[in-house]
């Protein structure tokens, strides 16, 4: 099966990484091929490899169309998450900063179980 879809020039690198690391990592994940056509994307492999890549490469956009960045340990985590159906938690783990540290660098929790970890230290008493 092949799936074509545009993305914006400005989000490729943003996406893809390093030597397209990044994409490589996606190509591993899903057992899909991806590929630069048209001024667009094309996915080749499976529908279901497919469909999870592209509900993965749609997230990663909208991390980075809000100023975030995709970086591979990033990356592996919102495979885990897509993997696990789950992929609606990838952009609030992205916007959701905890501490803003004196050097003004944003502290915020990398999986799923440190933001619930987190919002129960914060609804929970610790005595």
């Amino acid at each position: 099966m092949i799936k074509k879809f545009e993305l914006k020039n400005d989000v490729y690198a943003g996406l893809f990484g390093s030597f397209d690391e990044n994409a490589k990592e996606i190509e591993r994940a899903f057992g899909i091929r991806i590929m630069t056509a048209d001024g667009g994307l094309q996915l080749i492999g499976s529908q279901s490899g497919i469909e999870w890549a592209q509900t993965l490469i749609e997230n990663a956009v909208k991390v980075i169309e809000s100023g975030g960045s995709v970086d591979k340990d990033k990356m592996s985590r919102f495979i885990e998450l897509v993997k696990e159906g789950r992929s609606e938690e990838i952009l609030p783990l992205e916007k959701d900063v905890k501490v803003v540290t004196a050097g003004g660098r944003k502290i915020k929790c990398l999986t799923a179980g440190q933001r619930d970890y987190a919002a129960a230290i914060e609804e929970h008493t610790l005595t």
